[in-house]
């Protein structure tokens, strides 16, 4: 990213994050030139990600799901990428420990979707979905001292500032950090603080945060990952923001990575003529992830979620890439398994010219789509 040179380092007041007996000099946190820098570029362009709708939809499940994995991860959850993948896609019911804490961390994200304003109750709901376990959540209103920092910081979330103007960045950081440091929760405190900063970066409308699965960059760089004494140290929490602005960057950069590498994929299968182009968009996705993944198979449930169509639009899909001679099916049990032939490259050359709907064949143990 570029840097803008001429952007004032404004200062926030300590006693906006709950610092009162902890300022520093004048009681003012000065913003860094690396940290106005990610504000200034989130303010720029982190808004203007609104992709064409069904490109939105895989990006924004592959970003739910990477996220929960991930965040779980971080937590210790000891659950392989792959297993992960296939039992978030296939719409099964949890079975055991691990499942049920992924299954908790993509419900918490979706119900965080309809959420406006925070306050202690939704919190409180908040974990217990995390931890799947929704009547026991913690209950805070017999906590005189713990009830009010949890209004505090529900304040802080929601825009409140004592007057002072707070960059959206800055106080979604705070939130992450403000939960790992007074962990009102016996478990899941640093998975709902990273839930709730990318949350709040989305309801203040930056959409990037849609597509940007951060706790896959902590992860990365969980060495990096501040440590938080539970003091109130004003010092501790300027180390947090900037930590959260260089893995945001980091993140952001990966992505656009990604997407200029895809969309160059996707430029050169259209230039190559045959039957490509006469493909929908969901299923040019599955053809140009399946030449990237030999081997992979595909769920017809699956595409529906992912894409977010019918069953039938999903079911045609996937058929239709068979009939053109691009996959071969399978069934497990009464669900059937699409993968796609071995000599696809030439077959796509040509699927625009033949018709046919393969036989049926029989396989037991091939893996799910990681679309």
């Amino acid at each position: 990213m570029e840097s803008h040179e001429n952007r004032p380092s404004n200062p926030l007041p300590w006693r906006c994050f709950g610092f009162e007996d902890a300022c520093k000099s004048n009681g003012y946190l000065s913003i860094p030139k690396d940290l106005a820098d990610i504000m200034y570029h989130l303010d720029r362009e982190g808004t203007e990600q609104d992709l064409e709708s069904a490109e939105s939809r895989r990006l924004a499940v592959d970003c739910v799901i990477r996220e929960a994995i991930a965040s779980a991860g971080i937590s210790g959850v000891n659950i392989s990428d792959r297993a992960a993948k296939e039992f978030l896609r296939s719409g099964r019911a949890p079975m055991g420990g691990e499942e049920r804490l992924l299954a908790g961390m993509v419900k918490s994200m979706e119900e965080m979707e309809e959420v406006r304003e925070l306050s202690p109750a939704m919190l409180g709901k908040l974990n217990g979905l995390i931890l799947r376990d929704a009547g026991k959540e913690r209950d805070l209103s017999g906590e005189t001292e713990a009830a009010a920092r949890t209004e505090e910081l529900c304040g802080l979330a929601n825009g409140g500032s004592g007057g002072a103007f707070i960059h959206p960045f800055v106080r979604a950081a705070a939130v992450h950090y403000w939960l790992l440091r007074e962990r009102p929760f016996a478990d899941a405190n640093g998975r709902m603080g990273r839930l709730l900063q990318s949350w709040l970066l989305r309801r203040e409308g930056y959409s990037l945060f849609r597509y940007l699965p951060v706790s896959a960059e902590i992860q990365e760089t969980r060495d990096e990952y501040p440590g938080v004494s539970g003091r109130r140290d004003p010092g501790e929490l300027a180390e947090f923001v900037r930590f959260s602005a260089k893995v945001i960057r980091n993140s952001w950069e990966r992505w656009r990575n990604d997407m200029e590498a895809r969309e160059e994929r996707m430029r050169n299968l259209m230039r190559s003529g045959g039957g490509f182009a006469a493909l929908n968009p969901r299923q040019q996705a599955v053809v140009e992830h399946a030449l990237r993944n030999p081997g992979t198979t595909y769920q017809i449930r699956c595409h529906q979620y992912c894409h977010g169509v019918t069953h039938q639009t999903a079911r045609d899909d996937l058929f239709g890439l068979a009939d053109r001679g691009l996959m071969k099916i399978g069934k497990d049990g009464r669900e059937y398994r699409f993968t796609a032939v071995d000599d696809i490259k030439p077959q796509l050359q040509s699927a625009e010219k033949r018709v046919r709907r393969p036989a049926v064949i029989e396989e037991e143990t091939l893996p799910t789509s990681l679309l």
